[in-house]
């Protein structure tokens, strides 16, 4: 019994200063006894083969130490996971141990440092271990050591000094194991200095994840031009760039006519347009662009805030270009002036652009002549111009609009206030057409030049036109040119003229069925009423008499616009000339014109620079324009 008790005593006195720590963090097992004396270890873990881990069994061990037999690891597993032995195990354990090397060989053989034990109870300590589950636990590192005598236990004989080698049960927890060779960095010590100072960009502490959320983009030139992009885009698309287009995308007017690029080629155009805050005008007409190509300008105009100019006249864009063009004008607030002349638009394309003009407010100037627009298309058109709010200018000839689509006309204009140059000419009105249009004057008080050239208005025409002319008070330009309204309907149209309180220029050229048709009592009315309302009036030929061209009668009735409006007109050129080189655009001269107040047709425009041979390099130079010097006497 006292052997018993001396044994557990000893077996308990274990302190935890004087326990080994194994390095990795893990649990490990000891089990105290003769059988378990050697360096127990699961194959799995014993140090590998390489120099780094050979140097720190040594370290750990003081000298490397040879895998245990699988026996001998078989046994120390058994022995943790039994419940504690009978009397009568633990006598056939000590027979068994008794035939074994001697405990001083082993010692010595393995190089093991023995630590005391100090008297301790430990029958929680036994009970607690005996309930382990091995499973759980990694064997990867033992250290088993013997253990000496406690001073105030001395064995006296053999059996009492064998009797604390019983198998027993401890749990030792080990740090993490930490890399050979690692050095910890010195902690910064905290002051004031530091505070403010915050800390470093590179150091762990300042950490925003901004580097893995928003990566840099690599450095690329600026590019306010668009160049590098469309030679980028070529090369993706495997296309030859055009050379004027690299040489001409940092102009203010861009325009390549007739080069025909195609739908394909058109990409990287867009492309590059869509960064390029230089070019406010682009012109492209005749390059066959169609549909396709039309949807890739569309986006680039939406994203292009500088843009204000686009010309696509004859590119053969049809239902699908519409469609792209029309989508634009929807939510665009940019684009000024749009020409879309040539492009074999029909009546079904005609309803897309009714929402584009009932919500853009931007689009000044629309150019839908030379198209097949007819009688529907016509009426779907009226009905934006109704809602419309910001069109000033819209040409529709050449087209084939018949008496319907006048009359739908004439009742858009009672509720439009705001369009001022309307062009139906070469459309084919009729005498019903003139009438239903010319309702639509009797309210109107905004249209300042209206264009009813060749569409088929004949005496009869001018009988229900006339009345309605009477009671405008707005227009200020009417053509008539080749329509065979005879000698009693140019009696009726200068009776009316004679009336009317802001006429200043009517043409009346070729109005006729015979070659000549200004009689001597016609012409004397004529020269009467110029000179009664200073009224410029262009007729066809007279025997004997000499009149005014076509050409000279625009100069004439621009010099008397110049009378009272050149300080005017020469602040609204300068304005347009942002450059300051004294030179713009036939867009920019058209927009001073407006801004001015002097109302022309883009024919008489074209006329007005053929005259004085104004355009140079596809600009205009204004400073002989504004005295009038350029055009002579």
């Amino acid at each position: 019994m006292s052997t018993r008790r001396n044994r557990q005593s000893r077996v308990a006195a274990l302190p935890k200063r004087d326990m080994t720590q194994i390095k990795g963090g893990k649990l490990a097992y000891f089990s105290i006894g003769p059988a378990s004396l050697q360096a127990v270890r699961p194959h799995s873990a014993l140090p590998s083969k390489d120099s780094q881990n050979q140097k720190e069994s040594a370290e750990l061990y003081g000298r490397p130490r040879t895998a245990p037999s699988t026996k001998i690891v078989h046994r120390v597993k058994e022995e943790i996971s039994l419940t504690p032995p009978t009397p009568r195990e633990r006598k056939g354990r000590r027979r068994s141990h008794q035939k074994q090397a001697p405990k001083e060989a082993l010692d010595e053989s393995l190089g093991l440092n023995l630590f005391d034990f100090t008297s301790k109870s430990s029958d929680d300590t036994s009970r607690r271990s005996s309930q382990i589950n091995t499973q759980h636990f990694d064997f990867s590192s033992y250290i088993l050591r013997d253990s000496p005598h406690d001073k105030d236990h001395k064995p006296v004989t053999t059996e009492r000094k064998e009797a604390w080698t019983q198998p027993i049960t401890t749990i030792v927890v080990s740090p993490p194991e930490e890399p050979l060779g690692s050095e910890q960095e010195p902690t910064k010590k905290f002051s004031f200095e530091t505070w403010l100072s915050g800390p470093d960009i590179d150091s762990d502490e300042f950490d925003t994840d901004l580097e893995d959320d928003f990566p840099k983009a690599p450095d690329k030139p600026i590019d306010p031009t668009g160049q590098y992009i469309y030679e980028e885009e070529c090369q993706k698309l495997g296309i030859v760039p055009v050379s004027y287009i690299a040489r001409h995308l940092g102009d203010r007017h861009l325009g390549m006519r007739h080069h025909y690029l195609g739908g394909k080629r058109t990409i990287p155009i867009a492309e590059a347009l869509k960064t390029n805050t230089v070019t406010e005008t682009l012109d492209l007409t005749d390059n066959y662009i169609e549909g396709c190509g039309a949807w890739y300008l569309a986006e680039m105009v939406n994203k292009n805030l500088f843009i204000v100019s686009l010309n696509l006249s004859n590119n053969f864009l049809k239902t699908e270009g519409a469609r792209a063009i029309a989508d634009m004008l929807e939510t665009n607030t940019t684009l000024r002036s749009l020409s879309l002349s040539g492009n074999q638009l029909t009546d079904l394309d005609c309803h897309l652009f009714v929402e584009a003009l009932k919500h853009n407010v931007s689009l000044m100037s629309l150019d839908l002549s030379h198209n097949e627009i007819g009688e529907s298309g016509a009426t779907w058109l009226a009905a934006a111009l109704a809602v419309n709010e910001g069109l000033t200018e819209l040409d529709l000839s050449w087209n084939a609009i018949r008496q319907k689509g006048a009359g739908a006309f004439g009742l858009a204009l009672v509720k439009n206030k705001f369009l001022e140059v309307f062009d139906l000419s070469w459309n084919g009105l009729g005498t019903h057409g003139a009438a239903g249009l010319a309702k639509g004057l009797q309210g109107n008080t905004k249209l300042k030049v209206l264009d009813l050239t060749n569409n088929r208005l004949d005496s009869r025409a001018m009988v229900k036109f006339c009345p309605y002319l009477r009671k405008n008070y707005g227009i200020e330009t009417l053509l008539l040119n080749l329509n065979p309204v005879t000698e009693a309907g140019l009696e009726i149209l200068l009776k009316a003229a004679v009336v009317h309180p802001a006429l200043k220029f009517l043409s009346v050229e070729k109005c006729a069925l015979r070659e000549v048709v200004v009689t001597p009592s016609i012409f004397a009315k004529i020269c009467e009423l110029e000179e009664r309302k200073n009224l410029i009036i262009v007729h066809g030929d007279v025997t004997g008499y000499q009149r005014f061209t076509a050409h000279r009668s625009v100069v004439k009735l621009f010099r008397r616009f110049l009378q009272s409006n050149q300080s005017l007109l020469e602040l609204t050129l300068r304005q347009q000339d942002k450059g300051r080189e004294g030179v713009v655009s036939v867009d920019e001269l058209k927009h001073a014109f407006r801004e001015a107040g002097f109302r022309l047709t883009n024919k008489q425009l074209d006329l007005l620079i053929e005259e004085g041979d104004l355009l140079k390099n596809g600009n205009i130079d204004y400073s002989g324009l504004i005295d009038g010097s350029v055009f002579g006497n």
